[in-house]
């Protein structure tokens, strides 16, 4: 049997996760590290796989991992921490928040939408590739795209 590399790892982690294996997903994405201990992404998608086993601590203890070893990553977390912080008293609106709201705590008003089914309070459950948001226009003063701009499939256009 050929040894696999470290993106092939990855990319079988992915179809594990996407076929709801993620005991195998796991397995693969720690091999995926130790072949290529430096690819933060390996680490990133090893918490994610924790996240969707409902092992949340677990989760999180990955993603300070991640903050801890990539300097640029810090700066990233600072920045949209001081903008989150900002946006004080006011209607916000999370995009792909998941089971619940990540980075609107700092708002008055918080809603989420996600494609999930098993969602919290002030999450909506909405396919934005086939729905409208559902709500009126100009209802949030902000609204947060985190971890959902990378599930948009890219439209190409004519001309």
């Amino acid at each position: 049997m050929a040894t696999l590399s470290a993106a092939d790892c990855h990319q079988a982690a992915i179809a594990d996760a996407q076929k709801g294996q993620f005991g195998d997903s796991m397995r693969h994405i720690r091999q995926a590290i130790a072949l290529n201990p430096a690819d933060i992404n390996y680490r990133i998608y090893k918490a994610y796989v924790h996240y969707l086993l409902g092992e949340h601590e677990q989760s999180v203890g990955n993603y300070d991992e991640c903050l801890a070893a990539n300097p640029e990553l810090q700066n990233v977390w600072s920045s949209r921490n001081q903008v989150i912080q900002k946006c004080a008293d006011t209607r916000s609106l999370e995009l792909g928040c998941g089971i619940h709201l990540k980075n609107s705590m700092q708002a008055k008003e918080a809603y989420g939408i996600d494609i999930r089914e098993d969602l919290g309070k002030n999450i909506h459950k909405a396919d934005l590739s086939l729905e409208r948001i559902p709500f009126p226009d100009n209802y949030f003063d902000y609204v947060i795209a985190e971890h959902f701009i990378e599930h948009v499939p890219r439209l190409i256009y004519a001309g």
